[in-house]
C-alpha cells in the first residue's frame, strides 16, 4: 500500500489540491502547518519502485517540497484569509521505509508555475 503526499494536479484525488482550487483559501488563525507536496514524477517513481519490489506493507511516498501552508497558498497564487476556528490540516510523511526498502526518495520539486496554470489557466 502506498500513502502519497499531496500532488498539485487535476484528477490527483488530493484534498489539498481541491482546497487550493477555491478562489480564497481560508485557514485557522495562528495555525500554519507544514505540508508536503509531491511532484507527479516523484509519485510515479514511487509507484514504479513498489511495483518492482517483492516487499509488502505500507510505504510513504513523500515529496521534495515541505513548506508552511501559507507558502503553498502563495505559490499557487491564491489569497489566504485567516479565521477563528479549529480546522487543522497538515502532514509530513516519514519516507524512511520507502527509502530503505524500495530505494525511493523524492527528487523533483513541484513546478509551481505549472500548478498556477492548472488553477487559473495562465501563469
Amino acid at each position: 500500500m502506498l500513502r502519497c503526499a499531496d500532488v498539485p494536479a487535476d484528477d490527483a484525488d488530493s484534498r489539498l489540491w481541491e482546497y487550493l482550487r477555491r478562489p480564497v483559501c481560508v485557514r485557522a488563525l495562528g495555525f500554519d502547518p507544514m505540508v508536503e507536496i509531491a511532484s507527479v514524477d516523484d509519485v510515479v517513481a514511487g509507484i514504479l519502485a513498489a511495483l518492482g519490489s517483492p516487499a509488502i506493507g505500507v510505504f510513504n511516498v513523500g515529496g521534495n517540497d515541505v513548506m508552511p501552508l501559507s507558502e503553498v497558498i502563495h505559490a499557487c497564487g491564491r489569497a489566504s484569509v485567516p479565521f477563528l476556528g479549529t480546522w487543522r490540516h497538515g502532514a509530513v510523511l516519514d519516507g524512511g521505509r520507502a527509502r530503505r526498502v524500495l530505494g525511493y526518495a523524492p527528487r523533483t520539486s513541484v513546478d509551481w508555475r505549472r500548478a498556477r496554470l492548472l488553477l487559473f489557466g495562465h501563469a
